[in-house]
């Protein structure tokens, strides 16, 4: 007959651990999905419970000091000798964790078969007894592999619509995006977002909002009553209806910082003791802990949860972000880190500075597959507060970051420019044609260096007339005659006096 319980595997299983150092087997990987329910001996049990949040478990001091006063409970330091004494080779620990698991699987398969007929004894109805000797087997399922898939049939799912905060940009019970580059106002918006939360008073586009609701804000770059507060106080917010959270404290009073995977629970428990409609996560890249958001899997096992307690508590989440440096890339690519954010997000916006006007900001949307395409939102920051416009807003995300993209582009060239013709003309002013010449060797377009003449207010002076008429560039008396280090050198060895244009010769090589 099989055994049911085998404590010699069991301290075999624990010894490949504490002796594995992890770099060839990984013993502890290979044996991290055994239940504690499988480890029979109160010590086993007791020392497996530990080994799950310990780091370092080849280890034995540091093992022994994260066990504390627990060590005693476990069998002592003994034990632990006692466990790595048993293993024969670290290699065989997959044959120890096997026996451990089948004998485990036989233990609860009997407590399923004992409960199913105590269930079927107490039943008259055949088909009752059927349904019993049903649950039975699930219970087993579930404690077999410690979870189980759960299904639903399609016809039994009563269709529900989608429940804005925001009608038609701000999803209830959704991830919701918030991007851009930093210093254009993202968590701008989300004050104003929160603040039009916390009053109940319409959007900014004309639509209606709901009642009063209440905001829990995690904000990692800014204090609270040095800048959140003042500025929800800026914009009108009824403060008693927003929570800021601040850090967290274990049960010893210890500080330490919130951590969407690991504190999802404690997250939660605030949205529901404050009954939160707005969650607001920013940037969420401060709330993951030592997750990489560059790899896809990582932050998926963080935003997924996430998602689904948006979804469980019909709260809407806005998960501020940034974009990445790189050039050339679509709204949605420009979101810095793994394409887990843009898959995990309903709703996707970005903020960016309009091309045409550096004061005003654009709302765009770069995603969207729950509702109809949104016209963007403009908007200005003045005193602290954000001022929305009535104008319409035609372009896309995707127009704005090329169009702020060649602006970039344009102004590094016309910088270029301005650089060349104030050290072109720091030793006087030259002829025009000449400038042109060694503009064009130097990849300066005409246009390009007409605005940069423009820029810094070079005069035009022409002297002679007719076909003997030269026409002249030089600096403005009120620019500052600022020389660029090889212009400098080159004034002090030849004493130019800016009457002729030897001092080109930097420029024409």
């Amino acid at each position: 007959m099989a055994n049911l319980v085998d404590v010699e595997a069991e301290m075999a299983v624990i010894g490949c651990v504490l002796l594995d150092d992890g770099d060839n087997v990984g013993a502890f990987g290979a044996a991290r999905h055994l239940p504690t329910d499988a480890f029979t001996d109160d010590r086993n049990r007791q020392l497996w419970a530990s080994l799950q949040t310990c780091t370092n478990r080849h280890d034995l001091i540091v093992v022994r000091d994260h066990l504390g006063d627990a060590i005693e409970s476990c069998g002592g330091q003994k034990h632990l000798f006692d466990c790595c004494e048993t293993v024969g080779a670290v290699n065989r620990v997959a044959e120890y964790v096997g026996v451990v698991w089948q004998a485990y699987q036989r233990r609860c398969l009997g407590d399923a078969l004992s409960s199913a007929t105590d269930a079927v004894a107490n039943v008259s109805d055949p088909s009752d007894a059927i349904e019993a000797l049903r649950s039975s087997l699930d219970r087993f399922q579930t404690k077999q592999y410690g979870q189980r898939i759960v299904t639903v049939n399609a016809s039994a799912v009563e269709p529900e619509a989608i429940v804005w905060l925001w009608p038609n940009r701000i999803p209830q019970g959704k991830l919701t995006l918030l991007a851009g580059h930093g210093g254009l106002g993202k968590s701008f918006v989300t004050i104003d977002v929160a603040s039009r939360v916390s009053r109940g008073i319409a959007w900014p586009d004309g639509s209606p909002n709901r009642e009063a609701g209440n905001v829990v804000i995690m904000n990692a770059e800014d204090g609270p009553s040095d800048t959140i507060v003042p500025r929800l106080v800026a914009a009108q917010a009824d403060t008693s209806r927003i929570e800021i959270v601040t850090g967290l404290k274990d049960d010893r009073g210890r500080d330490g910082w919130v951590n969407l995977g690991a504190h999802l629970q404690e997250i939660e428990r605030v949205i529901v003791d404050k009954r939160a409609t707005l969650l607001i996560v920013d940037p969420i890249t401060a709330y993951l802990g030592k997750v990489d958001d560059h790899r896809n899997s990582e932050l998926r096992a963080v935003l997924g949860p996430l998602a689904a307690l948006a979804e469980r508590h019909r709260v809407a989440v806005i998960a501020v972000t940034h974009f990445r440096k790189g050039q050339g890339l679509d709204a949605a690519q420009q979101i810095i880190g793994s394409v887990a954010y843009t898959a995990a997000a309903r709703m996707c916006w970005v903020i960016g500075r309009d091309p045409d006007d550096d004061t005003r900001r654009l709302m765009l949307q770069a995603k969207n597959n729950i509702t109809t395409e949104q016209a963007g939102l403009a908007f200005r920051i003045i005193d602290g507060v954000v001022q929305w416009s009535a104008d319409a807003v035609n372009t896309t995300a995707d127009a704005m970051i090329a169009a702020t993209q060649q602006g970039h582009e344009a102004k590094t060239a016309q910088s270029e420019a301005v650089e060349f013709l104030r050290d072109v003309l720091a030793l006087g002013r030259v002829e025009s044609h000449e400038i042109k010449k060694l503009a064009a060797r130097q990849g300066i377009s005409e246009r390009t260096l007409w605005r940069a003449k423009a820029a810094i207010g070079v005069e035009t002076v022409r002297e002679g007339f007719g076909k003997s008429m030269v026409t002249y560039w030089g600096l403005p008396q009120s620019v500052p005659q600022e020389h660029s280090p090889c212009q400098s050198n080159l004034l002090a060895e030849t004493g130019n006096d800016g009457t002729d244009c030897d001092h080109l010769s930097a420029w024409s090589a």
